[in-house]
């Protein structure tokens, strides 16, 4: 969904602090949550802190679990279908072209081996990867972060892109006819997502309720406005529970929102616009907005305002 430079940030902290995450305590925001948390197990945390550190996709040395921890593109996917049977796939992406993720989506499934999330699962991992998977393993380290409001209306779109200009008739009528490319570029996520969602049977509601936080968190940001597609908002443990629960075989406590001490490996990634939601410093700086505050303040300034 986005290019390879966007995200090289991501990984570059977690071979320093991969522990870090093991040894985090304290209250975090998911201790108010409803789910009832597993206990990592030890062997499975030591494997994935070796994934966490080995780039590329391939197997841990002397072991039968694959390292998938790399981009979702194509040639990514080919290199993954080439290895064999695994006892288990340990999965960490911030993500890369929608499409090449719901074929890898299908390649996990027919698999059928056992899948852990760990580290960054952003975007596409979050959004298409995840959803559908039969023995799924949420690790003490994930992060899992949808990407772009996704279900604007084309009103609502075009004043949001055009600094509150409405759309004349005329171009509600284009649009109407799948003749503006603009919006049916953006649109194209939202479809892609939700066809792949009911293909598998998860309810929709599990990208849109996301999309719907995301846009209301930004409305709420007083300090700028980006592009929709330019906003992040993390996944609660409530959240996977509610849409994939049944497809959830282990949950441990994982990150549940920017003041989350389980997040303070992540914070150096965006600007918190609310405790679920950010924009990546890039987009942050390359719309002019002012210069960024603290997390708390910007949380406590978005919660402000109703």
């Amino acid at each position: 969904m986005f290019g390879k430079s966007k995200m090289s940030g991501v990984r570059c902290f977690l071979t320093a602090l991969c522990l870090a995450f093991m040894a985090v305590s304290g209250l975090s925001a998911a201790a108010q949550s409803n789910v009832k948390f597993d206990d990592g197990l030890p062997q499975i945390d030591r494997q994935v802190s070796e994934c966490l550190r080995q780039k590329g996709i391939g197997f841990l040395p002397r072991t039968d679990v694959i390292c998938y921890n790399a981009m979702i593109f194509p040639d990514h996917l080919k290199r993954l279908k080439t290895l064999p049977q695994a006892r288990r796939i340990i999965f960490t992406s911030s993500g890369g072209n929608m499409l090449v993720a719901r074929r890898m989506n299908e390649e996990l499934r027919r698999r059928d081996t056992p899948v852990t999330i760990a580290g960054p699962c952003l975007s596409s991992c979050a959004m298409l990867i995840i959803p559908g998977l039969n023995r799924l393993h949420i690790h003490k380290t994930a992060l899992i972060a949808s990407h772009g409001i996704t279900n604007l209306g084309f009103d609502d779109w075009y004043v949001w892109e055009h600094q509150g200009r409405r759309p004349s008739a005329m171009q509600r009528a284009s649009a109407s006819i799948g003749m503006d490319d603009d919006y049916m570029f953006y649109k194209s996520a939202n479809v892609h997502v939700e066809q792949h969602l009911k293909s598998v049977g998860v309810d929709v509601g599990y990208i849109n309720r996301i999309s719907d936080r995301m846009s209301l968190d930004a409305r709420r940001f007083r300090d700028c406005l980006v592009k929709p597609s330019d906003y992040w908002t993390i996944m609660t443990p409530d959240h996977i529970q509610a849409y994939l629960g049944r497809s959830v075989v282990r949950m441990e406590r994982f990150v549940s929102g920017w003041s989350d001490p389980l997040n303070r490996a992540y914070t150096h990634i965006g600007v918190a616009i609310s405790d679920q939601s950010y924009i990546m410093h890039e987009e942050y700086a390359s719309a002019g907005c002012p210069p960024q505050r603290s997390a708390g303040a910007s949380i406590m300034a978005s919660n402000a305002v109703r």
